[in-house]
Formats: C-alpha cells, sequence, structure tokens
C-alpha cells in the first residue's frame, strides 16, 4: 500500500488523495513497532521515523487546503503522538538510569512541546467546526493532560538543576491538568456512560491529587483521590472484571491511606490500607502472575506493619541498644512492645516478597526488596529480644544481598546494603570474638562502599560507627592500643562529615562522644 501511494504521487505530486492515504499508512506503520515490541529506544526512534514522515505529508495537504477537517485532525493526531512518544522515550529506564544518555534527549522535552501545542490548536479549531465532536474534545483534554505532565517534568529538571531543596513550581502543569479535567467531564456530561473517559478522568484526579500532596495540602489530595475512587468504582460497576479500574482502584486506596497516616488519623489510613490488600488480592486471584500488583501489595502489607509498629512501640525506645535503659527493664514484661500484628503484616510482606521473586528470579530490584523485608523482620524480632529469629531473618537478608553483589560487584548501593546487614549480625553476637568479626567484615564492604563513592555521607557515617564498635570492643578485651586506633578513625571520619555539613548537630555531637571516649583511655 506504502508503495503503490508513492508510485501515484512520483507520477502525480498533487494528488492529494494519495498524499492523505501514505500520510495514514505512516501514521499506522508508526503505531507498530510500539504495540508489537517492547518499551525500549529503538522502537520508539523507528516510531518517531515514520510519526515524522506523516507530519510532512499533512502539513503538504494543508498547504495546499487549510480547511481540511480531516487532514487537519490527522495533523493533531500525529502532533499528540509525537508529543507523547518524546515524553515515554525519556521516560524509558534505560534512558533514565544513564545520565549520559539521559541528557541527548533533554532537548526533547522543547520539542515536545511545541508538538503537543500544535496538537492543542488543532483539537480547538476542529471543535469550532464541529462542537460537538466528543473524539476531538477527548483528543483535546489528553493533550491538554500530557503537557500538564510536560510542565510538572520540566518544573523537577529546573529545581534539580538550581539544586533547590524545595518543591517545584507546578503551576503551569495545574492549569494544564485543570482545563484536561473540564473537557473530561464535558464528555461526561453528553456521554454518562462513556467509560474509557471515565478513566482518563479518574486517571487525572489521581495525578491532581499527588500534585496536592506534594504540596502538603492533603485534604485537597483526599478530595481528588476520593473521587478517583468514585470513577472507578462505577467502571466496576459497569466491567467488574477489568484488570486495569481493580488496579487503579486499589492503587488509589492505598494512596487514600497515606495521606490519611500524614493527617494523623491512623484508624481511617488502616481502613483504606485494607481495601488496597482487598484490591490487589482480588486482582491476582484473577491474573496471579502480574508482577506489579504482587509488587504494590507488598508496598500496602509494609505500611500496615508501620502503622502497626508505631502502634505499638510509639515512643520508639530503642532498647536492644541500651540495656542499661532506665524506661526499660527486662524483666520487666508490662514495658515490652507487642508486635505481633506488624510482625505479621510484615510476614505477608516477605511471603509476598519470595512470590515475587520466585516469578521473576533475574530482578534485582525484587531480591533487593525481598532482604529489605527480613530485615525490617530481623528488626522487630530483635526489639522483642528474640535474638535467634532476628538472627536468622538478618542472615536471609544478608544471603540475598551477597547474591546480589555477586551479579554487579560494582553495585555499590548494594554494597552499602550488604555491609548494614553485616551489622546487623554483629550486633547480635553474644561473644566479643564474633562481634569483632561481624563488624570487621561490616567495615571492610564500608571501605569498598566509599572507593566508589569517596562522599557517600551514609557510607562514610557507617564506616565511623563500625569503627567506634570495634573501639569499643577493644576496650572491653584491654587492648587500648586498637581501641585508640579504632576511635582515630572513627574521629577523622566524622570530622570529615563535619567539614561538609557544619550545621550538623549530631554528627558535632557524635565527634565530641568520640573525643571524651579517646580522652578516657589516655587517662
Amino acid at each position: 500500500m506504502q508503495e503503490g501511494f508513492q508510485k501515484i504521487l512520483m507520477e502525480t505530486p498533487d494528488d492529494l488523495e494519495a498524499l492523505h492515504g501514505l500520510s495514514d499508512v505512516y501514521a499506522r506503520l508508526g503505531d507498530l513497532p510500539i504495540r508489537e515490541s517492547e518499551d525500549d529506544v529503538a522502537s520508539y526512534r523507528q516510531a518517531r521515523e515514520y510519526y515524522e514522515k506523516a507530519f510532512e505529508g499533512f502539513q503538504k495537504i494543508l498547504e495546499q487546503t487549510p480547511n481540511d477537517l480531516e487532514a487537519l485532525n490527522g495533523l493533531a493526531d500525529i502532533c499528540a503522538k509525537l508529543g507523547c512518544l518524546l515524553l515515554d522515550m525519556n521516560a524509558l529506564p534505560d534512558v533514565v538510569e544513564q545520565p549520559d544518555q539521559s541528557s541527548q534527549y533533554k532537548d526533547d522535552y522543547g520539542q515536545a512541546r511545541e508538538y503537543l501545542a500544535k496538537a492543542e490548536e488543532g483539537f480547538q479549531k476542529i471543535l469550532e467546526e464541529t462542537p460537538d465532536d466528543l473524539e476531538a474534545l477527548r483528543d483535546l483534554a489528553n493533550v491538554r493532560n500530557r503537557l500538564g505532565d510536560l510542565s510538572r517534568t520540566e518544573a523537577w529538571l529546573t529545581t534539580w538543576a538550581e539544586n533547590k531543596f524545595e518543591e517545584p513550581d507546578f503551576t503551569q502543569a495545574v492549569e494544564f491538568y485543570g482545563k484536561a479535567e473540564e473537557g473530561f467531564q464535558k464528555i461526561l456530561e453528553k456521554a454518562p456512560a462513556d467509560l474509557r473517559t471515565l478513566h482518563n478522568l479518574s486517571g487525572l484526579r489521581i495525578t491532581l491529587g499527588v500534585v496536592s500532596e506534594g504540596k502538603h495540602e492533603y485534604e485537597e489530595a483526599q478530595e481528588y483521590f476520593t473521587k478517583a475512587s468514585e470513577g472507578f468504582k462505577k467502571i466496576l460497576e459497569r466491567e467488574p472484571d477489568s484488570l486495569r479500574a481493580l488496579r487503579d482502584l486499589a492503587d488509589v486506596c492505598e494512596r487514600l491511606g497515606e495521606v490519611a497516616r500524614r493527617m494523623d488519623d491512623r484508624s481511617q489510613a488502616q481502613e483504606y490500607f485494607a481495601k488496597a490488600v482487598e484490591g490487589f488480592e482480588t486482582l491476582l486471584e484473577k491474573a496471579p502472575d502480574n508482577l506489579e500488583a504482587l509488587r504494590r501489595l507488598v508496598e500496602v502489607y509494609e505500611q500496615l506493619g508501620d502503622l502497626a509498629e508505631r502502634e505499638a512501640d510509639p515512643f520508639k525506645f530503642n532498647y536492644e541498644d541500651d540495656e542499661d535503659d532506665e524506661e526499660y527493664d527486662e524483666d520487666d514484661e508490662e514495658e515490652k512492645p507487642d508486635f505481633t500484628q506488624a510482625r505479621e503484616y510484615f510476614a505477608k510482606a516477605l511471603e509476598t516478597q519470595e512470590k515475587l521473586v520466585e516469578l521473576s528470579p533475574n530482578n534485582l530490584e525484587a531480591l533487593r526488596d525481598l532482604t529489605d523485608a527480613c530485615e525490617r523482620l530481623g528488626g522487630l524480632a530483635k526489639k522483642e529480644g528474640d535474638r535467634k529469629q532476628a538472627r536468622e531473618y538478618f542472615m536471609k537478608g544478608l544471603e540475598g544481598f551477597q547474591k546480589i553483589v555477586e551479579q554487579t560487584p560494582d553495585n555499590f548501593r548494594a554494597l552499602s546494603f550488604l555491609y548494614r546487614a553485616q551489622s546487623n549480625l554483629g550486633e547480635l553476637q553474644e561473644d566479643y570474638e564474633q562481634e569483632k568479626l561481624e563488624y570487621e567484615n561490616a567495615l571492610e564492604i564500608a571501605r569498598k562502599t566509599l572507593k566508589r563513592a569517596r562522599k557517600d555521607r551514609q557510607a562514610l557515617s557507617d564506616a565511623s560507627r563500625y569503627c567506634e564498635e570495634l573501639g569499643r570492643i577493644a576496650r572491653k578485651e584491654g587492648d587500648d592500643e586498637r581501641a585508640i586506633r579504632h576511635y582515630k578513625e572513627a574521629l577523622e571520619m566524622r570530622e570529615k562529615i563535619s567539614k561538609r555539613t557544619p550545621d550538623n548537630v549530631e554528627m558535632l555531637s557524635a565527634v565530641g562522644d568520640v573525643c571524651f571516649i579517646l580522652d578516657e583511655i589516655w587517662k
């Protein structure tokens, strides 16, 4: 078909019908790489080439016949596709995770804005001629929604580039989102049964809720999320087997729970999180291999676990860190918080995470989350004085991080988690030799991390703590010379951090603590 139109145009270049047909073919060819291939840069580039050819064709038609609504719609549609494609291309993992590659695509945002603005202008012209065209109204609302996404992304990039520690200015984004919301509402006034538009509107309200939440306007966020949930419920009344609507309703219930938690309404937060669990579990009954649903279910269980932990221990007494703490008597059972419910939720999170790893064994992110769950359970067992179970969980977590490091030896993020897992085991040891070995292993791994990222403040802080712990053990063993060596190294590390963050009162205090200990030894 493509070759046929091209032959016609070679013989009669002004044949608008053939030009229109060829432009339509290019538009369809552009859809294929995205529809039939996995999302990757190569597929997006191929789609972009076809869309640009379609763009040129529709433009030629409109140069000769400016009032051709069919060509105008084709051009507006292609502009919308090109703008969205440039935005989606920049969101691909292999672009985002590699800054050197990401930088070459940043200029695409300006071009994306030009395409989307041209699409907006085209759909507006169509609606001036055919005001009852619901498809054009939907397209216009979708374009404004994506312009909002673009403005939001650019606001983030501007804030990061200027190293500002404040919420980006989303004013322009909210304006576009507001216009999109009005457009979707107009469609639903004329076609209340239009479920596609209802889904678009509900999704947009989630976005508006997220923006409000970022500005700490929690009541407004709650209102948007509630409206979104009502929309998804309406869809499920009509299409009870809609996996997309089930997922989105569960998602918005989790968001409502998070907002309620931020508003310190724990009861309501638990209620919403429970609804989210129910939603994701229903989705998994229909689609057991849905990795995203499993991942989100883990998140919700962890949220419930956090709430239960705070309920059990609102003051966060670190009993295990100080056996002489006056507020805690190891023999006084009444003062021990009961983490039973929290542990149940975290155990469910771990069980779900294990299913996720089983379905996706090569997913390092899933494996890391699994080890995180082990650490959470180990931490709770440790708080309750169950050292044996704590050690079992920490060992399982340590094995997970070791697998990650084996597969990605230069992954200093995995290394940092590995030395913290090693440290957890060190704190549980009951004899100084084994405790010393664990802290030495943790310190060695922390040093490896610092070789790869010398300015990693967390690694430097952790390494200084391990040095201090090794100094404490050396003093217990009566080896003051080794203790001084470890404390001096801890002091040097903490002084480095203090120079970089002179206003860090906690670190200044930590420096003073080490100086006090050294002074005691020298006396």
